[in-house]
């Protein structure tokens, strides 16, 4: 913006001069026309300028270390913007406490795709399983593969393929939040607050699964009819599974 006294050209957002301080003509940003310096309504469309500086200011809140986080929703789980005064899923009232955790996440992943994350992964398992033994065991690829899904059953690799699977989720969900499965539809394993899994805490996930299994699978189905989209073993280890956004 060009300054009237001094002819020094200013930036467009300017209030005074940047070479001898005298207040500039004030643009309107709906109609674009030149008003008196200090004007509080457009002459021309009767714009608000308090309103327009009012509305430029950050009034997220900011953590102490200098981020601003998001809201997660009480009753759903759901991750709002530090500004939300309530959540946009359900409703309900969100509490003024900020997460630094919750930008690296997203929302709640649902039945299907947690089910489709772990199909991958048991692929990838039983892949790296029949490799390893085709390199390293003297049998037919037919009758390994055939152990490994149980046509022929041969104890070695049954235990084998046991013992790779609680490693196998124990050391990525406590290492990186999430397996190869995961990773690929974009989920994360993380606590409810956000933040990060311990090896022990992996590990004793993993083994809540074996109690699903034995009241014939409701724990698993508690994610599709929950709204938090959390099964038995999540609430047991106080985790959840959370699609990126």
């Amino acid at each position: 913006m060009k300054c009237d006294k001094c002819s020094f050209m200013n930036d467009p957002d300017a209030r005074f001069c940047n070479q001898c301080g005298t207040a500039l003509n004030m643009v309107c940003p709906q109609c674009k026309n030149n008003n008196a310096p200090g004007s509080k309504f457009c002459k021309s469309c009767g714009y608000s300028f308090e309103q327009s500086s009012d509305s430029n200011v950050d009034v997220r809140p900011i953590l102490k270390n200098g981020t601003t986080g998001k809201k997660i929703c009480p009753a759903c789980h759901t991750i709002n913007e530090s500004t939300s005064q309530f959540c946009f899923k359900c409703g309900i009232a969100l509490p003024q406490e900020v997460s630094p955790h919750t930008h690296i996440v997203g929302n709640p992943a649902g039945f299907w795709i947690r089910l489709v994350a772990f199909y991958i992964d048991n692929l990838i398992l039983s892949i790296g399983l029949f490799l390893a033994l085709l390199l390293f065991k003297d049998m037919k690829p037919g009758e390994i593969w055939g152990s490994i899904f149980g046509d022929k059953v041969n104890w070695g690799i049954q235990i084998l393929g046991i013992a790779i699977y609680p490693v196998y989720y124990t050391f990525t969900i406590g290492k990186w939040g999430q397996t190869v499965g995961k990773y690929l539809l974009g989920l994360k394993v993380t606590r409810v607050d956000g933040s990060k899994l311990t090896y022990w805490r992996s590990f004793a996930r993993y083994c809540s699964w074996y109690l699903s299994l034995l009241i014939l699978g409701i724990g698993f189905i508690m994610i599709a009819l929950t709204s938090q989209k959390r099964g038995l073993h999540d609430f047991m280890c106080n985790t959840r599974v959370l699609k990126r956004i």
